[in-house]
């Protein structure tokens, strides 16, 4: 039996977990590309004001998102079926109870201390939350038994919709009200597409029911604090200055979200290989290597070009009209270089949730206290700073954790020297690129910028686009060939 109480089965073939991580990167890519284009084109057409309203509304939807469903998609994910199906067939009216009160109260507090919605407004809101969570749960579900390619889909037709959507609500026509009806049907829509498999009663429990409790109150604990340290920054700014400064800063300080994408895609399939591989230390080690390896070849280079185009690339997106926000971006994009690896996987696979809640707190904790230390010297600068720092401060305390559970020492649980190659290769490339075209227009230079990336992406990872390549050619095969074949 596993650690996290699957039964383990045969190692992983390098290709399939290429190919799964893909599939889900794929379904997670055409989100990301659908919201940036959204947010492209609501941050050029709409007033500062109203789009700043609009990003609030994303806010809080996904802060209260977090708390309702503190962590549940991470527990069906990271535990067994049976586990967890012994655990809320036991505790059925407690879990009850605690779910509806982790929706209420969040959803109260919106409804009495936000005063920048109406009253309409705040109830499609709330239904707006709701159908979201349904959606992920089920979403999660599917996944969870194995249907990659049913998440894809039902994320394209999604993606489409909501652009749709947002299309139809641009320029002159944009309605709050409207939008937020239109995008709850939306997700209601995303809910029907994904339907899961029934869970089914065990003759006999894993492990006892109280370690999966104790599992989910720290995955939810996580969960919670990380999501609020994620807004907590941007919380900070709509709640004691102007919503045109937080829009300004919600420009600024947006992660581009193909990279926080990858990591959680590479994680799901790390936890679900595990589950049903052998776990020992060195198997771990190697599919740490192998999923870094695999995210480094395109992160880095990306990360290397965004430092020497920031503003150009910045102002290209967002306009003149956000310029001011160009240097909390610049700091903002120290963070890519800890989008190689998914730094709690081998924790949640060891259900040393505790660890990540203390990582999570250490680093909420440290933020909160740079804040206060830096925004008195960098105002708005010194905000984004702490969070850079406080997030570095939170990969460390992980990979250390890491490691004393796995017994493997921290600098070998990473392939550090491939990561040094890329990232050098990456220098000299975009460097060698920049300075040839820097008496050239914006557009020759940032070109020439993306040609490095897709240069140096394809040096350190043709390997894995194979592999990709291989596998999407065989998702035709029926399970018991897939199950051969691994």
């Amino acid at each position: 039996m596993s650690a996290n109480g699957l039964h383990p089965t045969t190692h992983t073939n390098p290709a399939v977990f290429t190919g799964r991580s893909v599939m889900l990167m794929l379904s997670g890519m055409v989100k990301m590309l659908v919201q940036l284009t959204v947010i492209l084109l609501y941050a050029r057409m709409l007033p500062v004001d109203l789009y700043g309203q609009y990003q609030s509304v994303w806010l809080y939807t996904n802060v209260i998102s977090a708390v309702s469903l503190f962590g549940l998609p991470a527990l069906i994910l990271s535990s067994g079926s049976e586990n967890i199906f012994t655990f809320f067939h036991t505790h059925r009216t407690r879990t009850t109870i605690i779910a509806l009160l982790l929706f209420i109260l969040p959803v109260a507090l919106l409804w009495t201390l936000e005063p920048g919605f109406t009253f309409l407004q705040k109830g499609l809101l709330t239904l707006l939350i709701l159908a979201q969570n349904i959606a992920s749960i089920r979403e999660v579900l599917v996944l969870k038994h194995g249907s990659h390619k049913k998440v894809l889909l039902a994320n394209i037709f999604f993606s489409v919709l909501f652009l749709l959507v947002h299309l139809a609500m641009s320029g002159n026509r944009y309605s709050l009200d409207t939008l937020l009806l239109l995008l709850i049907g939306v997700f209601m829509i995303k809910s029907a597409m994904l339907k899961p498999q029934h869970f089914t009663a065990p003759s006999l429990p894993a492990i006892p029911v109280e370690i999966t409790g104790k599992q989910w109150l720290y995955l939810g604990l996580f969960d919670t604090i990380n999501t609020v340290y994620k807004w907590l920054d941007k919380w900070i700014i709509l709640s004691f200055l102007t919503i045109q400064q937080f829009a300004l800063y919600y420009n600024g300080a947006y992660e581009i979200p193909v990279f926080g994408i990858l990591v959680s895609a590479v994680g799901h399939i790390m936890l679900v290989e595990w589950g049903r591989t052998h776990n020992s230390a060195e198997h771990i080690r190697q599919t740490m290597h192998h999923a870094t390896r695999l995210l480094a070849a395109w992160v880095l280079p990306a990360f290397v070009f965004l430092i020497w185009h920031h503003e150009n690339f910045f102002l290209l997106l967002f306009g003149n009209t956000y310029a001011d926000a160009v240097p909390v971006f610049f700091i903002a994009l120290f963070i890519l270089p800890l989008r190689i690896t998914n730094f709690t996987a081998v924790l949640q696979f060891y259900q040393r949730s505790d660890r990540i809640v203390l990582g999570a707190i250490i680093d909420l904790i440290t933020a909160i206290i740079l804040m206060f230390i830096l925004y008195p010297l960098l105002h708005v600068r010194g905000i984004i700073l702490a969070v850079v720092i406080s997030t570095w401060i939170q990969a460390g305390y992980y990979l250390w954790a890491s490691a004393r559970i796995t017994g493997i020492p921290w600098y070998r649980l990473l392939p550090f020297s491939y990561i040094a190659m890329v990232t050098t290769a990456s220098f000299a490339i975009t460097a060698g690129l920049y300075f040839a075209t820097k008496s050239s227009s914006t557009y020759v230079q940032l070109g020439a910028g993306f040609a490095g990336i897709l240069l140096t992406g394809w040096l350190f990872g043709k390997k894995h686009l194979r592999e990709a390549v291989a596998f999407l050619r065989n998702t035709k095969q029926s399970p018991s060939e897939s199950t051969k074949n691994n």
